[in-house]
């Protein structure tokens, strides 16, 4: 017995590290270049975690309030943020270095965030290997090989560094210790406290480190304490089972009274604590009958309920407003952005999107073609006898459904019910595999090699992009490029001093406080409830007029203003225009005229500019010098290139406006294609694509340049001399910086 433990041991171990390689080649290969430069690495809310990460493990400690990170006034680090993933990371580093191990960060940081989300295997492992009467070892093993392949278990780990990485480890670890709670019930009449020390504790531990971890693990938990609280009602569990599950919540209410976060939003009188408080007071005295300990029980129902109504008062009102609103709206976003809250609207598609239907086929798809033919062959009944334990049935149901339900809602929580597709289908294998072990064999390889050709892939490939189709939504337009984001952080280090204030959208932000090391008025952590009302004042402000732009700049000390094109271009769900309470940006929004009349503006100076980018500084004062600074020529904010879609002051047509925005993308794809072509030795070739990219954008100057440098190796020397000055002529920032090196231009000076 222990032989075969130490068997499955080593094999989950090999599949944890298989998943980890797996994690860490895809995201080497995807972002390999910000890796190499520790710039860009990762997006939004996981660059300030990223960054925070990287402090630690050179030894700086955290404030206490970081203002730089929410100007001016502050976010307490202790109690509007779980640093959880951070702390291990940069600790871990720290400990490797001591050990003489010398891996540079950021490859450390990719490291650590692939090896935490995996070993949500192991939990994934104990779940499948409860759900079965024999062949407990088997189920957990192809439970755990069928997660780590699953493209949705990598899905929210490429490319980011995440607090569920770590949270969900320890939520699951939660979930089995309280299917063992129950199995242990439905095993005997009353079970002695002893057999029930072990599963509470798992719970414990478990729900106790994700609530410790991150933030939406707080609604999980309320949710997984409600469902036991029906389960008790509803059926037979003896009374010391109550006791254990109540205790749970009891010791669960006990640590968010100590952990700084919990107290500060009072997790202690969440609904569900509340319902498992019921439960201990039902299961309490020995001699109560079961129709008694009911009663007592669902007593708690209406403080559970009363702190329900008062949940909306939490720092975690943002998930039930958009959770409220979706079920309103059955799960469309309304062309009316007036008929939701602010809440939701700005999170509905950002962070909260609901999945398509090529979500569904693609990512579940091939694990409900696998459970329908083991179906078929084994028969649903033989194959429910033969292998789900009868204590864990009901409550494997409702957690099937329910994450199911949570995945139909928010995309974004596609980790959990994966857990439970994956466990459930490693028991359905296994009881497959008494009866028709080549079947089981045929369908676990299948579903298996789907799943690695679906996260090598990824959603890029030809596949997804035909599936893509179904969904009906609009593929988004003028995505904005990593080298513009790598040139605006180049411009605010070189030409901004180091306690400048930058205002924009949450996104840029992080980056801005994370590369720059830059001081910023927004944050993408909506936890935070100050945040919010800061988010909806700019918004309100983007899509008003210029006074109201100066004076939410002057209100928060912003001392910049950064602007991009897709605040114009976008429109309908998910644009900030909807954000703001609009359905599609309008011809004298500032939003539009900040993209094609920055002279207009009396309290903003244009200052830089990329392709996808553009910097104001603001003028608090009209006394207030100007800079000055020369700023190159882009052809998305020429009027003239959008005359069919902008008539100032009049007419603002959002989708001939992509249309042109299109034409634009175009052509830095034919330039990304010329230097392709120069670099394999195809001069004539790049000359060419080049001469008819200037041709239809005379102002392009980045292709004016490699047309020069192009005709100098060539020995043309006079092509080369009328293409740089045409470079010099419309990309004067681009030519400064260029010929002056470190010294460019400073507008401190």
């Amino acid at each position: 017995m222990s032989l075969r433990r130490f068997g499955s041991a080593a094999v989950l171990s090999a599949i944890v590290a298989a998943g980890v390689a797996l994690v860490v080649s895809l995201m080497l290969a995807r972002h390999g270049a910000s890796l190499g430069t520790g710039i860009d690495i990762f997006p939004s809310e996981a660059a300030i975690q990223y960054s925070m990460a990287r402090e630690i493990a050179e030894g700086r400690p955290i404030p206490a309030r970081d203002f730089r990170l929410q100007w001016p006034e502050g976010i307490s680090t202790r109690r509007d943020m779980t640093l959880g993933i951070e702390y291990v990371a940069g600790w871990s580093a720290r400990l490797a270095r001591a050990l003489g191990i010398t891996l540079p960060f950021p490859y450390w940081a990719v490291l650590v965030a692939a090896l935490l989300s995996m070993l949500t295997a192991v939990p994934v492992f104990l779940l499948a290997r409860t759900l079965v009467e024999r062949g407990g070892n088997t189920a957990g093993l192809v439970a755990a090989a069928l997660w780590t392949l699953h493209p949705l278990a990598s899905l929210r780990v490429i490319g980011n560094f995440g607090r569920e990485n770590l949270a969900l480890p320890f939520l699951f670890l939660g979930s089995w210790g309280v299917m063992g709670l129950l199995r242990e019930g439905e095993r005997e009449e009353d079970p002695g406290f002893r057999r029930l020390a072990g599963p509470a504790l798992a719970a414990v531990l478990g729900f106790g480190g994700a609530l410790a971890f991150w933030h939406l693990s707080r609604t999980v938990v309320t949710i997984e304490f409600g469902l036991l609280w029906l389960l008790c009602l509803g059926t037979g569990l003896p009374r010391r089972t109550w006791v254990a599950i109540g205790g749970t919540a009891l010791a669960l209410g006990l640590f968010s009274l100590v952990h700084p976060v919990l107290r500060t939003r009072g997790f202690a009188f969440s609904p569900g604590l509340v319902l498992g408080l019921g439960l201990l007071a039902g299961g309490a005295a020995p001699g109560w009958a079961l129709i008694r300990r009911r009663v007592v029980a669902g007593c708690s129902g209406g403080g559970g309920a009363l702190a329900a109504l008062l949940v909306g008062s939490s720092g975690d009102s943002h998930v039930s407003a958009v959770l409220v609103a979706k079920a309103r709206h059955l799960l469309h976003a309304p062309s009316d952005p007036s008929a939701l809250p602010f809440e939701a609207r700005a999170l509905w598609l950002e962070a909260f999107n609901s999945p398509g239907p090529a979500a569904w086929l693609y990512y579940v798809g091939p694990v409900a073609a696998a459970i329908l033919g083991a179906a078929v062959l084994f028969g649903f009944r033989r194959m429910r006898e033969r292998t789900l334990a009868a204590p864990c049935r009901l409550y494997f149901a409702a957690q099937f459904l329910l994450y199911g339900l949570a995945f139909a809602f928010f995309f974004r929580l596609h980790s959990l019910w994966i857990v439970w597709l994956t466990a459930g289908m490693g028991a359905l294998l296994t009881g497959l595999w008494a009866r028709h072990r080549r079947s089981a064999v045929a369908l676990g390889v299948i579903a298996a090699s789907i799943f690695l050709a679906q996260t090598v892939a990824g959603p890029t490939n030809a596949l997804y992009q035909t599936v893509r189709r179904l969904d009906g939504r609009p593929l988004p337009v003028y995505v904005t490029h990593r080298q513009s984001r790598l040139d605006l952080i180049d411009w605010a280090r070189r030409h901004t001093k180091p306690d400048a204030v930058f205002a924009g959208h949450i996104g840029t932000m992080a980056i801005l406080y994370t590369d720059a090391g830059r001081a910023v008025v927004l944050q993408p952590k909506w936890e935070n409830d100050t945040i919010r009302g800061k988010v909806q004042e700019w918004t309100r402000a983007m899509f008003a007029d210029e006074a109201a732009l100066a004076t939410f700049c002057r209100a928060y000390g912003a001392e910049y203003l950064v602007f991009e094109p897709r605040f114009a271009l976008e429109e309908g769900p998910g644009s900030l225009a909807y954000q703001a309470g609009q359905r599609a940006p309008e011809a004298d929004d500032p939003a539009v005229l900040l993209n094609f009349q920055p002279l207009e503006f009396l309290d903003f100076e244009l200052v830089y500019r990329n392709p996808h980018f553009q910097v104001y500084r603001f003028l608090p004062t009209p006394e207030t010098p100007l800079a000055n600074v020369a700023v190159d020529y882009e052809p998305i904010y020429d009027p003239d290139f959008f005359a069919s879609a902008w008539v100032p002051g009049k007419h603002w047509d959002p989708e001939a406006a992509r249309g042109t925005a299109s034409q634009v993308e175009s052509w830095y794809a034919a330039l990304a294609m010329a230097q392709n072509l120069r670099q394999s030795g195809k001069e004539e070739m790049a000359r060419a694509l080049l001469s008819e990219i200037v041709r239809q954008c005379p102002g392009f100057h980045r292709a004016w340049a490699l047309l020069g440098e192009i005709a100098a190796e060539s020995g043309d020397a006079e092509t080369a001399r009328a293409a740089f000055e045409r470079a010099r002529l419309y990309g004067p920032a681009t030519a400064n910086v260029a010929s002056q090196g470190e010294d460019g231009l400073d507008l401190n000076q």
